[in-house]
């Protein structure tokens, strides 16, 4: 089992990195609200609960807004 979240967790990081690296394609006004201020950190004191509910929250947003820009 901690095996699984383990590797749960990996990927949860490794989607937050992918999207912080679209951070220069979303609107300017985005880039603070969308964005973890330093992404070492974030990716290092969060949870996997809260890495899942940055992507579910924040994916769509960041989405739309490069749409938009």
């Amino acid at each position: 089992m901690a095996q699984h979240n383990s590797q749960q967790t990996e990927e949860y990081k490794l989607e937050v990195r992918h999207l912080f690296s679209l951070r220069g394609q979303v609107l300017p006004q985005h880039r603070d609200d969308y964005f973890p201020r330093r992404l070492a950190e974030f990716l290092e004191q969060s949870t996997p609960s809260q890495l899942k509910t940055y992507i579910t929250n924040y994916k769509p947003a960041i989405r739309e807004s490069i749409r938009e820009a």
